[in-house]
């Protein structure tokens, strides 16, 4: 499916933190209209944000800016955020401004996501701006219906893989290792994570205590913390994981 255009044809619901008026809304404020969106000059952190109201979320592309209309004012630095269920937001490009790029009021200007943004809605925050904080947008999107999202997926992680250090290195003492996995396709919300053992390898089973732990859970992967203790001499180990996304 292409990416469409979700501002001028009002396939995006539109929202904002504040208007100057009525005259001033996000709606209608697409680019080479003859309106444009203007928050209240009291509005110390303005935005603009744009909801996909299908079922499921929404792969954000790019957006493109223009300046006002009828006066020089324009944005020249930008922030995005955006969230995948409509309550915990993220900050894009690590929360740094990204330049837009425009120097007058008419020439348009595009700002293109890599990687693209799958989420619910995406927020358009101004930071500095040529005169008022006043601009014409757009957002292009295509839908990610909600049965094409992974609700759950599986993996295998092996300590014969490569990516490990040699589990056990002579020392007797409390060792911990960690490892990031990533997900192929990612999930909407942090999903539950379960791990069940597939192998094990202990050349002294004296002592035997062990532990693997999934922890740092995102929608995009998590960090798992293999750890043994004392005479305990772990040499490999692999386990299978499994992510599933609550009902709740």
């Amino acid at each position: 499916m292409s990416y469409t255009k979700g501002v001028s044809t009002g396939s995006l619901s539109l929202s904002a933190s504040s208007s100057f008026n009525a005259s001033f809304t996000p709606n209608g404020a697409f680019i080479n209209a003859n309106k444009c969106w203007h928050p209240t000059v009291a509005d110390t952190n303005p935005y603009v944000q744009t909801t996909y109201q299908g079922n499921g979320i929404a792969e954000y592309s790019k957006i493109e800016l223009q300046g006002r209309p009828d006066a020089d004012q324009w944005v020249t630095e930008v922030a995005i955020k955006y969230t995948k269920d409509g309550v915990n937001w993220l900050d894009y490009n690590s929360g740094n401004g990204i330049q837009t790029g425009l120097t007058d009021r008419n020439t348009p200007k595009t700002i293109t996501f890599s990687p693209t943004i799958r989420a619910l809605a995406i927020q358009i925050i101004p930071k500095q701006a040529t005169g008022f904080k006043a601009m014409r947008f757009e957002v292009e999107y295509k839908p990610i219906p909600r049965s094409t999202i992974t609700n759950f997926e599986v993996g295998l992680v092996s300590t014969r893989d490569g990516n490990f250090p040699k589990l056990y290195d002579g020392s007797v003492a409390d060792r911990r290792y960690e490892h990031p996995v990533k997900f192929t396709t990612g999930f909407i919300k942090p999903p539950i994570v379960v791990c069940g053992i597939h192998n094990l390898h202990f050349s002294n089973t004296k002592d035997l205590k062990f532990s693997i732990i999934p922890h740092d859970i995102t929608d995009e992967g998590f960090t798992i913390l293999i750890r043994s203790w004392d005479n305990g001499q772990m040499e490999e180990i692999s386990f299978n994981w499994i992510a599933f996304e609550s009902s709740n």
